[in-house]
């Protein structure tokens, strides 16, 4: 293979990707990447992969590798290789192993096709050697509720929504859509009972007023807001 060394930009991209790069091939000890495949007069490293898909017992995935001659001093020239591996899937001990590995897809810039096809050959020939086992609940995890294999349907991983409020405030919280009942032992007066805050109204009332401690209190046409300082509260309220 005879890449040449105008790619030294391209580097710094490839570089930035595995920084950025979620450790999902993490069944291997990150400890144990790179690899690295000497053939010949050629030393080629490859570096921890990002899962970009995991579809029935497929997982897809790119990293970026470097080429040097075994006697350069100089920088190995960089470039990226797209991976496709059929996996054997251990439901019992959650764990996949490689069965098959292809490689579509190999970059370098300023590179010929003869030499890609060489790398991908040599890569696919020696990758599996490595007896790469991957973490099957780390996969699922990272890859989000709706990947195959997940031993807990339904479990969200969303973020919560944060609320941030500059001046002091109440969360008014409802447990599902506001409902209201009446108040016994009042006269046409009700409350709604899905929330621990105090919500009141005449009944069939247009006006929601909210207690807000001391000598605060809150109206609104809607239990769920906005709602405004009033000081106009019914006294039978």
């Amino acid at each position: 293979m005879s890449f040449r060394p105008a790619v030294r930009t391209l580097s710094h991209q490839i570089l930035l990707l595995l920084a950025s790069a979620l450790p999902l091939w993490a069944g291997e000890a990150q400890s144990t990447w790179p690899k690295q495949i000497e053939a010949g007069q050629w030393i080629v490293t490859m570096y921890q992969p990002q899962t970009d898909s995991f579809d029935g017992d497929t997982l897809e995935g790119r990293a970026a590798v470097s080429v040097k001659r075994v006697d350069d001093t100089g920088e190995p020239v960089f470039g990226a290789v797209w991976l496709s591996a059929r996996l054997n899937i251990d439901r019992e001990d959650r764990v996949a192993t490689i069965r098959g590995l292809k490689v579509p897809e190999v970059r370098f810039a300023d590179s010929r096709e003869e030499d890609r096809e060489a790398l991908a050959n040599l890569l696919e020939a020696e990758i599996p050697k490595w007896e790469l086992t991957i973490d099957l609940d780390q996969l699922v995890a990272d890859l989000g509720e709706d990947a195959e294999y997940s031993t807990t349907p339904g479990l969200k991983s969303d973020p919560p929504v944060f609320i941030h409020s500059s001046e002091p405030a109440v969360l008014l919280v409802y447990d599902g859509e506001p409902k209201t009942e009446a108040i016994p032992g009042t006269e046409g007066f009700e409350r709604v009972v899905n929330t621990p805050f105090p919500v009141v109204r005449r009944q069939g009332g247009k006006t929601f007023y909210l207690f807000g401690g001391e000598e605060y209190w809150y109206a609104s046409s809607d239990p769920k807001g906005a709602w405004a300082v009033t000081t106009s509260v019914p006294q039978a309220i």
